[in-house]
């Protein structure tokens, strides 16, 4: 989702969960949710390895995830 892509990018910046709620005025519970979501979707088990896999697959833009994910 527009979210998640959201969250994976502020993640990539480095920055907490507890600040990536703040920043998009959601709760740590909901961020770490969309976190939980990513992990599945990359095949990853924590933000290190969604990172990097999200880099392989060059996902930028929420169209692009999709095709990723789902195709």
């Amino acid at each position: 989702t527009n979210r998640e892509s959201q969250v994976l990018e502020l993640l990539g910046q480095g920055l907490t969960q507890k600040e990536i709620a703040k920043m998009l005025f959601i709760s740590v519970s909901t961020v770490k949710r969309y976190l939980e979501s990513l992990y599945k979707k990359l095949n990853a088990n924590n933000k290190t390895v969604a990172i990097n896999n999200a880099k392989k697959l060059k996902i930028s833009t929420e169209a692009e995830m999709i095709r990723t994910v789902f195709h």
